[in-house]
């Protein structure tokens, strides 16, 4: 367990952001510790490879830090993020697949080819690899409504915000979803076990963007002080 993690992790969002803002950069850790396999798991839901998903949520939270980005207080500090994370990956997604030059992480993530393939977690089970791939067969909207409301447990109102739709369409979709993945599945397991992200790949986001912020004497985070 990190120091940070023992300094701060019992505290709750709002009263982290409240320390980060007062100049202790210690604390963003957890939120970037707490919040990166939910994000990573949207990411993934727009069919990027593991190695972009983590340059993804890497930017995410670098852009969360940043004070040009005001939070949205209407909204918990988790919804905020992961809608910033699917405007990532929307930007993402418009841009023409290209090879990335540079040892930085960049919010221009193309979409390898081969993701199911060369660079897939090593998933623990058969039938975790056929949930992903259901859920993938499921049209993008479909899916992020499941994706969000079944797995990450985001409310009608929040997943609708997150995707920008109409409650009334989520209300619809879901059930839908539902019903597709239980047919294709026959069964489910933990839902929470799709696109797992392991230990390895969270502290390697954790070590790089607390090892950017530490390095920069800007602002400290765009969320403004409750």
């Amino acid at each position: 367990m990190s120091n940070a993690t023992l300094l701060y992790g019992h505290l709750a969002d709002k009263e982290l952001v409240k320390k980060v803002k007062g100049g202790q950069k210690a604390a963003f850790e957890v939120l970037v510790r707490r919040h990166s396999r939910a994000l990573y798991r949207v990411v993934r839901m727009y069919e990027f490879s593991h190695s972009e998903a983590e340059e993804l949520v890497i930017c995410t939270h670098l852009q969360a830090y940043s004070p040009r980005n005001r939070y949205l207080t209407d909204y918990s500090y988790r919804t905020w993020l992961t809608r910033l994370s699917i405007e990532n990956c929307i930007k993402a997604e418009r841009q023409l697949p290209a090879l990335r030059s540079g040892k930085e992480p960049a919010c221009n993530a193309a979409r390898s080819a081969h993701h199911y393939n060369s660079e897939r977690l090593n998933l623990t089970s058969e039938l975790t690899t056929q949930l992903e791939q259901c859920i993938e067969q499921l049209p993008l909207e479909m899916r992020g409504i499941f994706v969000l409301s079944e797995i990450d447990g985001y409310s009608t109102e929040e997943t609708a915000f997150l995707l920008n739709i109409a409650e009334s369409q989520v209300m619809k979709e879901l059930p839908r979803a539902k019903t597709e993945v239980k047919q294709r599945l026959g069964k489910l397991r933990q839902l929470t076990d799709i696109y797992p992200f392991d230990t390895d790949s969270c502290e390697r986001v954790v070590h790089y963007v607390m090892h950017k912020i530490n390095s920069t004497s800007d602002t400290p985070i765009g969320v403004p002080a409750f």
